[in-house]
């Protein structure tokens, strides 16, 4: 009897070997060696001279699956992983597991490396000259290098006779870790530029290129997609629009506004916000003539989706950064703002804190601030630095607390509701620091060599 028990059991697993080999289920790797990074090394190198046949680009949308992921009480999150690229214009890849960073190029031609949500993908966006681009993908731990996009496939993009190139504007993986949402720029000589007028998904595994959805006769556009991907939030330079998951319209002009003049060649958009379930959003417009003394009123919008429209929230005055106009919590309950007092020559700002209804107003800080702060992914605090590099985490409801392992760290993204990542510099070199509420920081990467800053992305 026992020996037939031990014979299904070795047929169990042996069944069970052929059916992960045949799906390509690969256990996660351990920690590299040095000699494994230097091998990833070339054969990144070795790949960029292999990888010549150019990628299937077409303009018929693949079918999108419109099902949204069945979503669990407490959804599990993919170990910490964020990709860098470095002041030298190479990217790197690091984890919780790694001691070290993986150096994924030595090219010195990488303008962004945007790590997929589940950490095991790393996209590259290339470029030496501004004008001429490529996109690759290769795995996190350096292998399998891969084509997307090449020159050539931008320069087959429609755009008018008078300019000069369709470039990269916005790149980003949606939630499958498998697919890239891109849409284009067209570059003129000069300053200035246009948007292109599609919206297309890149298949990492195949490099087929497909227009999604088109947004015509607009200067400026951008996208944001819901965290499960069914719904688009299409923001123009008079309004912002909801589109489906696979590209058809939903809802025309949930918001509209006046074209608000940025004193500059481009044209401001929308910057609207999801809530982690998907289930609303948030945003937030400037006035039409935001330079002036006294500006108008900023105004805040949030949309459930089982409304037919948006809800005005309240108004007040804010001031205008052309990037971004306030700091919204991720669960759309508080946002914050900076707001000028006192003369316009003294240049001194006070950060605000107040309900998305816009009650309970609370001053913060007040002096030479010029960056809005960042929120942790509970909402239950956020960061700020001043003019004078000093740093501060603050709890709704508490006053600042000074946190001064972060001196001179900008660019600041919270990771979990208690760790963030930062950059330092340019002061004795560059370096990529993750901070905690709760434990020393961790200096993920430091260079002394390059001038420009270094640029990161997380899987969170």
């Amino acid at each position: 009897m026992k020996r037939t028990n031990h014979l299904v059991l070795i047929s169990v697993i042996t069944i069970l070997g052929f059916l992960i080999a045949s799906c390509g289920i690969v256990p996660p790797p351990a920690a590299p060696s040095e000699d494994f990074i230097n091998t990833s090394v070339a054969e990144t190198v070795n790949a960029q001279n292999l990888l010549t046949a150019e990628p299937e680009l077409t303009e018929t949308l693949a079918p999108q699956s419109t099902e949204s992921p069945e979503l669990t009480e407490e959804p599990v999150l993919a170990p910490l992983a964020v990709a860098f690229v470095s002041p030298d214009h190479n990217a790197f890849f690091w984890n919780e597991s790694l001691a070290t960073p993986i150096q994924l190029t030595n090219t010195n031609d990488v303008q962004q490396a945007l790590v997929s949500p589940d950490g095991m993908r790393v996209a590259l966006v290339r470029s030496t000259d501004w004008i001429t681009y490529s996109i690759d993908a290769i795995n996190a731990d350096g292998s399998g290098l891969r084509n997307l996009v090449l020159p050539a496939n931008f320069a087959a993009l429609p755009r008018p006779v008078d300019t000069v190139a369709s470039v990269p504007a916005h790149v980003n993986w949606l939630p499958d870790s498998r697919t890239l949402a891109m849409t284009t720029r067209i570059a003129y000589e000069g300053p200035g530029g246009a948007a292109g007028e599609s919206l297309f998904l890149i298949n990492s595994d195949t490099s087929a290129m497909t227009s999604l959805l088109t947004i015509a006769s607009e200067w400026n556009w951008d996208y944001t997609f819901s965290p499960d991907a069914s719904l688009i939030a299409i923001s123009r330079s008079e309004g912002l629009d909801i589109y489906n998951g696979d590209g058809s319209l939903m809802i025309a002009n949930l918001i509209t506004f006046p074209f608000v003049n940025t004193a500059s060649e481009y044209a401001w958009i929308p910057d609207p916000l999801w809530s982690p379930d998907g289930s609303s959003l948030a945003v937030v417009v400037p006035p039409q003539e935001p330079w002036t003394d006294t500006p108008a009123d900023t105004t805040v919008y949030r949309w459930d989706t089982t409304d037919p429209s948006a809800q005005l929230m309240f108004t007040t005055e804010m001031t205008y950064w052309p990037m971004e106009i306030a700091a919204i919590a991720p669960d759309l309950s508080k946002l914050l703002y900076l707001v000028r007092v006192g003369a316009p020559t003294d240049n001194l700002h006070a950060l605000t804190l107040v309900n998305m209804d816009g009650t309970g107003t609370e001053l913060i800080a007040s002096g030479e601030l010029y960056n809005l702060p960042e929120w942790s992914t509970d909402s239950g605090a956020f960061y700020y630095h001043s003019n004078a590099d000093e740093s501060f985490i603050v709890e709704p409801g508490a006053a600042p607390v000074a946190y001064p392992a972060y001196y001179q760290v900008r660019d600041v993204k919270w990771v979990d509701p208690v760790r963030f990542i930062g950059v330092s510099g340019p002061e004795s070199g560059w370096q990529l620091i993750l901070g905690s509420t709760t434990t020393p920081t961790v200096n993920i990467f430091a260079s002394t060599t390059g001038d420009d800053q270094i640029q990161f992305t997380t899987n969170r």
